[in-house]
């Protein structure tokens, strides 16, 4: 069997390459292995045909190989090596790189979707969420980037809390399928995943595997309660408004910035006119049986796996 790893050594409080060799080879793979930091080592490696693709690092990282990735046919396996792993917990992935690596089975894996965002600057793919309002703005802050772990969650958590506090409500048109959205927001997120910036389960009933995108909305009444759940999330569900789509079609009305995953797009004005939806194909990520047993949202989509 190949398995192509690709590492960041520098996600979370970093990590030695032979520490998740060695966790694989425990777990029986032997990995050739590549440095997302060494762009020609990385350029070559997305080449290299694989049964498994690895991808250990944080939410950064794994988007950034899924989205270079030349097809879908190999299985992705995640190790969760960041200090969010958003996309990681949201597919009940979750444990030291040995303890992951020796629950997968090519039997056993669950579908994770891509979306896609079209706008006046072109055409990016996401594979967390697309964020308008105070999330892009956060890009621009300094939260806790000199730290690790739970430090620099309460960081991001606290910026991003002071932020929708201060944020101007912003005015837009837009559609989920056939559901009209409010007219005024105080921030908007295009979800493919439950959980997304500092850590936040925004949507807890969000899945990366049903075929759709889960919108999400603040509203300027809601401010104050967001801005405190922001800081301590917990079992509560977050005070936003929700809708489910396949396709979303959103007219900016003013300058507003625009981020898709942890890239700042830009400010956009009033011909600021945004789509999204998914790619038809989606990525096999292998997962614990455990994360199967997970009820999961009714789809069309061919089930996922297990033996």
């Amino acid at each position: 069997m190949l398995i192509n790893l690709f590492h960041n050594p520098t996600a979370g409080a970093g990590s030695e390459p032979k520490e998740v060799i060695d966790a694989l080879r425990l777990a029986g793979f032997e990995p050739r292995y590549c440095s997302t930091k060494n762009i020609p080592a990385f350029k070559q490696m997305l080449k290299e045909p694989a049964d498994i693709a690895v991808i250990a690092g944080g939410d950064g990282t794994v988007s950034k190989v899924l989205k270079h990735l030349p097809s879908r046919n190999a299985f992705i396996g995640i190790i969760p090596l960041g200090t969010a792993n958003n996309i990681a917990r949201s597919l009940g992935i979750h444990g030291p790189p040995w303890e992951v690596a020796e629950t997968w089975n090519t039997q056993c894996w669950r579908w994770l979707d891509v979306g896609v965002v079209d706008g006046p600057w072109g055409c990016n793919r996401f594979i967390e969420d697309f964020g308008i309002g105070p999330s892009a703005q956060m890009l621009r802050k300094d939260s806790g980037s000199d730290t690790n772990g739970a430090t620099r969650l309460m960081k991001g958590r606290k910026t991003l809390s002071g932020l929708i506090q201060k944020a101007r409500p912003f005015k837009l048109k837009g559609r989920v399928d056939k559901f009209d959205l409010p007219t005024s927001v105080i921030a908007l997120e295009i979800l493919n995943i439950g959980y997304n910036g500092p850590g936040l389960p925004l949507l807890r009933a969000a899945s990366p595997s049903d075929g759709f995108l889960d919108v999400v909305a603040v509203l300027p009444e809601q401010r104050k309660q967001a801005a405190q759940w922001i800081q301590l999330p917990r079992d509560k569900a977050a005070p936003v408004v929700n809708w489910k789509g396949h396709s979303i079609e959103i007219l900016l009305c003013e300058d507003v910035g625009v981020r898709v995953d942890d890239d700042e797009i830009c400010g956009l004005d009033e011909s600021g006119r945004l789509t999204a939806s998914l790619e038809s194909e989606a990525f096999k990520v292998l997962v614990a049986r455990s994360a199967l047993e997970t009820p999961q949202p009714e789809t069309d989509r061919v089930p996922e796996s297990a033996d």
